[in-house]
């Protein structure tokens, strides 16, 4: 979501599925020809800000919304995250988004394979004000500056956000997903003043490296929280 925050009281959230579609799924249809069964969900805590999970079933599974609400204060929730795709897309049902302890630290996960060979997921640290959503980019950017010209990195579930670490199979830019030939790579991660870095490069052009240096490379690192 862009923009300025979506606030309101927590029932607001529960309401009609045409007033959160934002992709036009739903264009055309009457309020009478949407029916949505809803699940509101408490995740839990974080920095004494209760988490809350909105899950829309819609048309009998036709669509399916998820919608990641973090409380401003009192009754009033402010929408951080919503996937919206049609039921032969997504996981039935959606994951529960959960709440990870790293290093002593909570970061709030939603992660949803979605039937494309990749995954929707997004990840939050907390500061006083509120959750910061992790910029993903810095992992591609190292990609980009450890791979040979012509070599990427195709797995989405390469991440383990709880391990802080990457790692991947290596593939040519012309080989099929079943055909990877370049190796492996590996990135060790951290949480710096709440965002993602990138500690250590390893790419293994043969992939032949023994699994105890990967680990080694993986080990967790703290987080800075300041």
């Amino acid at each position: 979501m862009h923009g300025p925050p979506v606030c309101h009281p927590l029932g607001y959230f529960s309401g009609s599925p045409l007033q959160f579609d934002y992709d036009n799924d739903l264009y055309g249809l009457k309020s009478d020809e949407v029916h949505a069964t809803t699940d509101v969900t408490q995740l839990g805590i974080i920095r004494g800000r209760k988490i809350v999970q909105i899950t829309q079933n819609i048309n009998g599974g036709n669509l399916v919304m998820k919608r990641l609400l973090v409380q401003r204060t009192g009754e009033e929730f402010c929408a951080i995250y919503q996937q919206q795709y049609p039921g032969s897309v997504s996981e039935k049902p959606v994951s529960s988004a959960t709440i990870e302890t790293i290093n002593g630290e909570p970061v709030l996960e939603t992660r949803d394979p979605n039937g494309n060979r990749t995954v929707n997921e997004a990840y939050w640290t907390f500061d006083a004000h509120g959750p910061l959503l992790l910029d993903m980019k810095v992992i591609d950017t190292a990609l980009k500056q450890v791979l040979p010209v012509g070599y990427e990195a195709r797995n989405a579930f390469a991440l383990d956000i709880k391990a802080l670490c990457y790692r991947s199979l290596v593939w040519k830019d012309d080989e099929c997903n079943a055909c990877a030939s370049g190796g492996t790579v590996t990135l060790r991660l951290g949480l710096q003043n709440h965002q993602l870095v990138v500690m250590r490069k390893f790419y293994d052009p043969d992939g032949t490296v023994e699994l105890s240096i990967y680990n080694d490379i993986c080990k967790p690192q703290p987080l800075d929280t300041h």
